[in-house]
């Protein structure tokens, strides 16, 4: 599947339907994020966007929402396709007092202290 593909927002809707906790939003990261019915508090969250700018502006959002001890997968994270995002998200993290240990599963994770 193409990632800019025109039908993927149906793919996407057709994919999750039997699944009642799942809310589809058709949107560009982080601006999606005004009109999204957003939780109070993320104790678990997986980033996996392929673009270092969506992922970061959806940690500009999304991370005072982790709580202390929550976890965080970036995918891709130390994948040679993904170098940009790795640089970027290192840097981010780094502001933050933080660290992102990279998995050998290429993902990174960050727990949040």
């Amino acid at each position: 599947t193409e990632y800019f593909d025109p039908q993927n927002y149906e793919k996407v809707k057709l994919r999750f339907e039997n699944y009642n906790n799942v809310e589809i939003v058709k949107g560009e990261v982080p601006k999606v994020f005004e009109y999204t019915n957003m939780p109070e508090k993320i104790s678990f969250l997986h980033l996996d966007m392929n673009s270092s700018i969506a992922e970061i502006g959806a940690l500009e959002i999304l991370f005072d929402k982790l709580e202390k001890g929550a976890i965080c997968i970036l995918d891709d994270f130390g994948l040679q396709i993904a170098k940009e995002q790795t640089k970027v998200e290192t840097e981010w993290i780094k502001e933050k007092g933080l660290s992102i240990c990279e998995l050998p599963t290429g993902q990174g994770m960050f727990i949040k202290v």
